[in-house]
């Protein structure tokens, strides 16, 4: 089993996913198999978020 945990923004807006590994949770490429089926994550309004990249 694959728990995968979807970061929403107040606005909404999908900032990006996890996935618990042993080790803890660790950031999913945007381009992950898992993925697949799921909403894309969005920058913010402000440029501060790259999906996929560390803030």
């Amino acid at each position: 089993m694959t728990i995968v945990l979807q970061i929403i923004r107040p606005d909404g807006s999908t900032q990006g996913y996890l996935r618990y590994t042993k080790d803890g949770p660790v950031e999913l490429d945007p381009n992950d198999p898992l993925l697949k089926g799921y909403p894309p994550a969005t920058p913010e309004q402000n440029g501060g978020y790259r999906p996929g990249g560390r803030q």
